[in-house]
């Protein structure tokens, strides 16, 4: 993360656009995988988490975590929230290795 640039819930009790929250209304934190002839050979020979870890180095695909750490650098997520309601921000280290 960008620490200059996160986001902390309740920083400002006065904002006017979500009064103290740290949110309002909602954002999209998603991986959408396309998956490729290639991809699914990994995944029969290798299994799921080797097909991951292909797709997102070979293909250029952005996990959950990635997508995640990108709205926490644009200041739009609070790191806390989205680690309570999406994923661990460490998650990819964990499951890609």
């Amino acid at each position: 993360c960008e620490p200059d640039r996160v986001f902390l819930k309740g920083n400002d009790r006065g904002c006017p656009h979500c009064g103290g929250r740290g949110y309002k209304g909602r954002t999209v934190i998603a991986e959408t995988v396309v998956p490729t002839q290639a991809m699914m050979n990994v995944f029969k020979r290798d299994g799921k988490a080797a097909a991951r870890k292909y797709w997102v180095e070979h293909q250029k695909g952005v996990t959950k975590a990635q997508h995640l750490i990108c709205k926490i650098n644009e200041g739009i997520i609070d790191p806390y929230l989205g680690e309570q309601m999406v994923c661990a921000l460490d998650e990819d280290a964990i499951t890609l290795g």
